[in-house]
Order: C-alpha cells, then structure tokens, then sequence
C-alpha cells in the first residue's frame, strides 16, 4: 500500500493553482503563436524543466523539417540541433528582443504547488522520483510507493489513515470537476 499524506484546508491554493494554469497555457499558446509567426513557419515550441521538477524554466523552438527551415529575419536554423535561435550579432538583435518580451513566467503552477510545501521527488532504492498529487474534498493529496520515502515534510502535511485512504479512492473513483489529478511524470510540452 502506498503511503499517503494530505493537507487540509487547501480550497484557495488549489483555485491559485487553476489559476496558474489558465496563465501558463495562455502563454503557452502564446509562444506557440509567436514561434509560428514570428519565428518561422517551421517551428514548434519545446517547453524544458530540470528533471523531476514542475517549474518551466526555458524553452526552444525547434524545426518540424531536417534542413532548410524557412526563418524571418533575425533567426536561423541550426540543423545539427534542430533548433531555431537568434543569429549572432546585430542580425539577431529583433529575434533576442522577441525571446525577451516572451520572457518565463514567474509565478507558475509548480510553484504555488512548491510554496505549499509539496514534494516534487521521493527517494527510493536511491532515484529520486516525482509524487503523485491530487486536490479533492478541499485537500491537497500526495502518495509515494510504500518503499519510498520523503524528507522535510512540514506540520501542514498529516500521514492518511486507512479510513482517510478509503475516503480517498472513493473521491478518486469519482470524476467530479472538483478533482484535480495530477502526475508530475507527465511531460509539460
């Protein structure tokens, strides 16, 4: 059996997290328009996060072709990496202006998710691994496999009982709108 900790009262830290959503996808899509229209025809986005964590911290436009990308002014193709990036030097100066006004958001989903102290690994048989999280019934949840364990859990953070455990499934089974289920194994892209 899993081992599995919840913390209570989490209603307004899980409408900051839609929220963060709605924000991160909105400018997701951005990008995306961005990388279509003013980067080149050829392109799609490749959204990148350090391993195991929720937070996007840059991302490339990569070319959907092998060679010859068609690229608007101030972009080239480097093929050996498929990626489509400033030229150097004064060419490249309106592409660098484009990837500044684009920016990264700051306040992302993953980080209302590590404000409220929930863990984005477990430790076992020595990986560090992402959690399983969800919000239901007004809590966050997260559950590790009964080998791994997780450090630095503040006082918010109770472990479930078998009874909270069976409450759990039950909300779990149900595929209600107030359920937000999420694995962090799931690759933002």
């Amino acid at each position: 059996m899993p081992t599995i900790y919840r913390r209570r009262g989490s209603e307004e830290l899980r409408a900051q997290y839609l929220e963060a959503v709605q924000r991160i996808e909105a400018w997701k899509e951005t990008v995306r328009k961005t990388a279509m229209h003013q980067v080149s025809p050829d392109a799609k986005v490749e959204f990148i996060s350090e391993p195991n964590s929720r937070v996007i911290d840059r991302f490339i436009f990569r070319a959907t072709v092998q060679r010859g990308a068609l690229v608007h002014d101030g972009w080239r193709h480097v093929a050996t990496r498929r990626a489509i990036e400033p030229r150097v030097g004064a060419p490249g100066r309106p592409a660098r202006h484009i990837l500044a006004t684009i920016g990264i958001p700051e306040n992302q989903p993953g980080h209302i998710l590590n404000e409220a102290g929930l863990p984005e690994t477990y430790s076992a048989h020595g990986e560090e691994l992402p959690v399983e999280w969800m919000f239901c019934d007004g809590s966050l949840w997260f559950s590790i496999p009964s080998a791994g364990t997780v450090t630095g859990l503040s006082e918010e953070w109770e472990p479930v009982t078998v009874t909270d455990f069976s409450a759990l499934q039950e909300c779990w089974a149900r595929d209600s709108a107030d359920i937000t289920r999420h694995s962090d194994t799931t690759p933002t892209k």
